[in-house]
């Protein structure tokens, strides 16, 4: 590989690090912001907190993709921008559905699959948002219900799942396109 690849690809990197940064204080501000109120503000600002969250992580990875090459108009990129956001994997999931693949998935390989296993992938996709958001944030609820408390709990779990989306996202497309 050329100089010259390789310090692009090193800048690359520095940026993709820097987006999770980013997005990972994105992310913790949300949570606390919106877990400040305790249980009477709870029934406007949950659903603004799962909002937030999901915007903050799909552009996460939709800036990971981009970056890293892939086209995100292509709609099987934006299934598997989605499916990284829910905390799939690809291969788990196109297994799920039937599909033989390895390890590694590469851009070819995506764009192979077929329109009508993608929308089979969508479909799990939604019960998979659902499930992720549905369940962790019935699970921090009750802390969250406690004014201020409820802040710093938000602003912490919040933190930590973009920063696992972020992982997932650098390991979902990876930067040999």
């Amino acid at each position: 590989m050329p100089l010259r690849d390789r310090a692009s690809e090193a800048a690359i990197e520095r940026v993709i690090e820097r987006l999770i940064k980013e997005s990972v204080a994105a992310a913790s501000t949300n949570g606390f912001v919106t877990g400040l109120g305790g249980f009477v503000a709870m029934p406007v600002t949950l659903p603004a907190n799962i909002a937030g969250s999901l915007v903050i992580n799909a552009r996460l990875v939709g800036s990971i993709a981009y970056l890293r090459g892939y086209d995100i108009s292509d709609p099987h990129v934006q299934t598997f921008i989605f499916l990284t956001t829910a905390g799939g994997t690809p291969v788990s999931s196109l297994q799920g559905v039937g599909v033989k693949v390895g390890a590694k998935l590469t851009a070819q390989m995506i764009k192979a699959i077929p329109i009508t296993v993608i929308r089979k992938i969508n479909a799990q996709v939604g019960f998979m948002l659902l499930a992720k958001y549905g369940t962790q944030r019935s699970a921090i609820t009750l802390a969250k219900g406690i004014p201020i408390a409820g802040g710093l709990v938000g602003a912490g779990m919040d933190a930590a799942l973009t920063a696992l989306v972020g992982r997932a996202a650098k390991a979902n497309f990876p930067a040999s396109v």
